[in-house]
């Protein structure tokens, strides 16, 4: 089975203003990696721990030529000590819309943190939140 698609830029801009209208007024949840970072955004949650999570604007971002950059998200109060391994984002009902990869600054993750090792009690911030739809 091939792994490569190339969408038209008018159908990545289509796709990532769909992703974008899916985020808006949601939330995005920083977990641990636990016993293994879940298979799929169908994968419940189980032994990760939600380390902080981040209230997403609506409008969640702007979308230009197939790539969706988020709003400046809010600096958010940490909630457990932890590493951040990945992020799922939920839309403003609750459902869950996909997983996210989370990398330090720099590092071309979808989710830029300014800290990966996050500590209960003090602020985490989104540096970025980039997806670039294929």
């Amino acid at each position: 089975m091939s792994d490569l698609i190339r969408f038209s830029s008018a159908r990545r801009t289509a796709r990532a203003n769909l992703h974008a209208g899916w985020l808006a007024g949601g939330a995005l949840v920083i977990y641990d990696e636990g016993f293994g970072v879940p298979e799929d955004a169908d994968t419940a949650i189980t032994d990760q721990t939600a380390l902080v999570t981040f209230d997403i604007p609506d409008p969640a971002g702007d979308v230009s030529n197939g790539v969706f950059t988020a709003e400046t998200l809010a600096a958010a109060l940490i909630d457990a000590t932890g590493t951040a391994a990945f992020a799922r984002a939920y839309d403003s009902g609750g459902g869950g819309i996909g997983d996210y990869d989370v990398g330090g600054v720099g590092s071309g993750a979808a989710i830029e943190l300014d800290n990966l090792s996050l500590v209960e009690g003090a602020y985490a911030t989104v540096v970025s939140f980039v997806v670039t739809e294929g």
